[in-house]
């Protein structure tokens, strides 16, 4: 898969920056903890310098570093002028990278899904989607659904955002609980409908299955896997327990196949 050369170039050069301030202010930090500090303010330093560790993973915390340094500097602990505008850059290099990033996900993420499918036409996809973090739009919902569409995962983890206390995304501004289990609604009935879409594909079709215990619906029954990880259900011998075998796909029970082994 081709990535776009310019865009990955750009996110480097802005890694860079985040490294080269990292360090800056790191070493800051570092020498600021040798100073006669209260236990509170010692604490807060040290806070500060495990934030700067979590930047190469760009954590929430990190991109709120302005927000931190300010609680410190309110508390009497003196950065410099220049500390201060290095903090500034960091930040600024920081929203920039998150910004590059999602854009790369948006566009290169499809384009790799469709390459994924032509090469192998039989594949699973699935995702995981969160609904309702701070700052979410209704343009970023259609986005979301849009993406959906075009992808056609065969399952996915959802979720609406919920505020965890003590952290920096729980100071913002909250998309009310309503509306993000409605938004969270609105992902669940699409996928439900491609999940069932895409799973009917399959009947019809002989798959490899690994054999995994007896169903628990009937003890006549075997439960397995397809390499799709669709369960899928047929008559035979608790010996095949732990071994492969060929399964054609006759009906779909919500998201359980019926089968019977070739």
């Amino acid at each position: 898969f081709d990535y776009d050369e310019a865009r990955i170039a750009k996110i480097r050069e802005d890694e860079s920056t985040v490294d080269l301030y990292e360090d800056k202010i790191g070493t800051y930090l570092v020498k600021l903890s040798r100073e006669s500090l209260s236990f509170e303010d010692s604490h807060e330093v040290s806070n500060l310098l495990h934030t700067i560790g979590d930047f190469e993973r760009i954590s929430d915390h990190a991109i709120n570093i302005v927000d931190v340094a300010t609680e410190i500097h309110e508390k009497a602990i003196k950065f410099s002028e220049n500390a201060k505008k290095e903090i500034k850059v960091l930040s600024s290099a920081i929203a920039e990278i998150l910004n590059n990033t999602v854009e790369a996900f948006q566009n290169d993420d499809l384009e790799l899904a469709k390459k994924i499918k032509t090469q192998i036409p039989d594949v699973s996809l699935t995702t995981d989607i969160m609904m309702g973090f701070p700052g979410e739009t209704e343009d970023d919902v259609e986005e979301t659904l849009n993406l959906m569409k075009e992808i056609r995962y065969e399952s996915a983890m959802m979720y609406y955002y919920n505020p965890r206390e003590g952290t920096p995304a729980a100071k913002l501004e909250q998309i009310p609980e309503e509306i993000r289990k409605s938004r969270l609604q609105k992902v669940i009935d699409l996928q439900m409908i491609h999940t069932e879409e895409e799973m009917k594909k399959q009947i019809g079709r002989t798959q490899k299955v690994l054999v995994e215990s007896v169903s628990r619906d009937s003890p006549e029954e075997l439960l397995g896997k397809t390499s799709r990880n669709e369960k899928v259900s047929f008559k035979a011998e608790k010996s095949l327990i732990g071994k492969f075998v060929q399964v054609e796909i006759l009906s779909l029970n919500g998201h359980t196949f019926k089968g019977k082994i070739i």
